[in-house]
């Protein structure tokens, strides 16, 4: 979580910034995730927090859970829309 008090640092000259967490329901690194949205949040860092339900610690289950999403998050982030 110190982490996020050094991007709460750093993070106010750069508001264009994005920040995304994405994580599924049945990833043994879900609570520490949602703890570190819930740091974000209190920091008041805008970020982007997704739970995939069914998902567990698996990169090609998440990206099909996030389905098109995925693509438009960066569209989104590199102004590409």
């Amino acid at each position: 979580l110190m982490a996020a008090d050094a991007f709460a640092a750093r993070a106010a000259p750069r508001p264009s910034l994005r920040l995304r967490v994405v994580i599924g329901d049945r990833d043994f690194t879900q609570p520490a995730n949602a703890a570190f949205h819930q740091r974000l949040q209190a920091l008041g860092i805008p970020h982007d927090y997704t739970v995939l339900a069914g998902v567990g610690h698996d990169t090609m289950a998440v990206l099909r859970g996030l389905g098109a999403g995925n693509w438009a998050f960066y569209r989104g982030a590199l102004g590409v829309d």
